[in-house]
């Protein structure tokens, strides 16, 4: 039985034998400074899953007590900022939320930069 694929599917069949990252995060996330928080955001549709956030979230906090949070956003592909606005939107604010709160319990840690040589 043959079902109807998407551009998501089709765009990732055709790209899988070559389309790799050049500089994978998972290869650099150590570089990151423990402090920062990160958000990882998928749609349940998307050509990307999201097991590459999830083993970052895991080596983050597990081995430094990053915070680290992956969502995955339902019915929406890999553009979840077109396909769920308000969705995207809603996971962003409960994040900034959730560190606002958590910040407000505990003090900041030190301003450093997030990567070795980078000033932002």
């Amino acid at each position: 039985c043959l079902s109807a694929a998407t551009g998501a599917e089709g765009f990732r069949s055709i790209l899988a034998p070559f389309a790799f990252a050049q500089r994978p995060l998972l290869d650099r996330i150590h570089d990151l400074a423990a402090h920062i928080p990160v958000l990882f955001v998928y749609g349940d549709k998307s050509w990307i899953g999201s097991a590459s956030g999830e083993k970052t979230k895991k080596i983050r906090d597990s081995n430094r007590g990053g915070l680290t949070k992956v969502m995955v956003i339902e019915d929406a592909g890999h553009n979840v900022f077109a396909d769920q606005p308000a969705a995207l939107a809603a996971a962003m604010m409960g994040f900034v939320g959730m560190l606002n709160e958590s910040r407000a319990r505990n003090p900041v840690a030190p301003r450093v930069a997030p990567f070795p040589g980078c000033m932002g």
